[in-house]
């Protein structure tokens, strides 16, 4: 615990409220999805897109408060927002997922739509919709096509 008004106190506030604000984004965003029918696994296999985006959205929100990225408070915020969003069960998998797919070209096209989102949402204050591009059938059925 971390005294009170204290840089690494006020640090830790940064990071909470990333966590908390993407978490009440993405946890709406993804409850209207489900409730259209799209899911973040799909046919066994889950969607490293939508995977990606989250991970760049949120790494550039950290980016624009200055935060470390590698650092524990990063990764815990991670953790926090995949338990949230997702199931707990689900949640720890999709992150362990995405920490061994991170350099993968699909989920790192993902990364930078969610990058590019961040930067549109922080400057014109209307919601991030990047994350629905993400379950697009074409783009899917495209992406499983070029792997086989």
């Amino acid at each position: 615990m971390s005294i009170p008004f204290s840089k690494l106190w006020r640090t830790e506030r940064r990071y909470k409220a990333i966590q908390r604000r993407t978490a009440l984004i993405f946890c709406a965003q993804y409850k209207l999805l489900k409730d259209t029918g799209k899911n973040i696994e799909a046919d066994h296999r889950i969607n490293k897109r939508a995977l990606g985006y989250r991970g760049g959205f949120i790494n550039a929100a950290m980016r624009a408060q200055q935060l470390d990225i590698a650092c524990g408070h990063a990764f815990s915020v991670f953790k926090m927002f995949y338990e949230r969003v997702f199931e707990r069960g689900a949640g720890e998998r999709y992150l362990e997922y995405w920490t061994r797919s991170i350099d993968d070209d699909e989920t790192q096209n993902g990364a930078q739509i969610g990058a590019l989102d961040f930067s549109y949402f922080s400057t014109s204050g209307r919601p991030p919709t990047g994350w629905y591009r993400c379950f697009r059938n074409d783009d899917n059925n495209a992406a499983r096509a070029s792997m086989e």
